[in-house]
Order: structure tokens, then C-alpha cells, then sequence
């Protein structure tokens, strides 16, 4: 998984984060056909995205670069959600196929402390321990309402 803050032709009101996965970043978290498993978003040194509290994900994309596939797997769904929140309350499940790019308006308002973000992947008809290619580009299109403390 690599996140990127890129920058923005809007003063830095909006961040665009991007986070890349691979299926090496899947393959790890399940041995069992068809299910579900959370995946917290981190920094690049590993420690968890936060966000600040009160922030605002405007918009969610997904940019599948290399078809996700092994075993008897043809696709995976993807979901975002805050951290210990309700599954998908941010991007409900989204199937990735192919390279089929898909992209949807949130603006959800997130009314607690700072959180961070979390992927829940499940596979089509296998484990995803069976994954042996495939990669996706995730755009989250956040603005930070509050500021930290000093």
C-alpha cells in the first residue's frame, strides 16, 4: 500500500489522497473463499492515517490499473470506511473488474474525534490469498474543516 497527499490547484482546501494497492497488500489478510477483511490505511512509515475531526470526504474514486486475479478469483468489491465505523459508510462495496474506473459523490461528514480510513476487500469465489495479480488506485477527496491543536 503506498498513500500519496497530492497536491491541489485550490490553495490546499481539498486534499486528494491516493492510495495504492497491490494484491501482495490483499493476499495476506485471508485464507478463507469469499471473505471479507478490513485493512487500515496508513502513512508510508506505517503509522495510521488520521484525519481531523470534522472533516468532510467529498468524493471517492477507484482506478483499477491491473485486473485483480488467481485462483478462481475474477474480481474483488472494495468499501470505505472510517476506522471502527460501520462498514462501507463512506463508499459502499464497489466491484473492481477489469480496469473499470469508477467514481462516486460522498460529502459525508465525519462528527467524530480525528479517525482514520479503512478498505474492507472480499473476493468474488476464492481466498484472497489466492491473489497473484492485480492493483487499484484509491482517490479520496477530503476537506479538513477543523485545525489541529498547536
Amino acid at each position: 500500500m503506498q498513500l500519496s497527499d497530492l497536491a491541489t490547484s485550490m490553495g490546499g482546501s481539498i486534499r486528494v489522497l491516493k492510495v495504492s494497492f497491490t494484491y501482495a497488500d490483499f493476499n495476506t489478510l485471508s485464507t478463507s473463499s469469499g471473505t471479507a477483511k478490513n485493512l487500515a490505511i496508513t502513512k508510508a512509515n506505517g503509522v495510521a492515517l488520521s484525519l481531523l475531526a470534522g472533516s468532510k470526504v467529498l468524493g471517492v474514486a477507484l482506478n483499477p490499473t491491473v485486473a485483480f486475479s488467481g485462483g478462481s478469483i475474477s474480481a474483488l468489491t472494495l468499501s470505505l470506511a472510517r476506522n471502527g465505523g460501520t462498514p462501507a459508510e463512506l463508499m459502499t462495496a464497489q466491484t473492481i473488474a477489469a480496469t473499470t474506473y469508477y467514481e462516486a459523490a460522498v460529502f459525508k461528514s465525519i462528527a467524530h474525534a480525528d479517525f482514520g480510513l479503512m478498505v474492507t476487500v472480499t473476493p468474488t469465489s476464492d481466498a484472497l490469498s489466492a491473489l497473484t495479480a492485480g492493483a487499484v488506485d484509491l482517490y479520496i477527496y477530503i476537506v479538513g474543516v477543523s485545525t489541529p491543536s498547536a
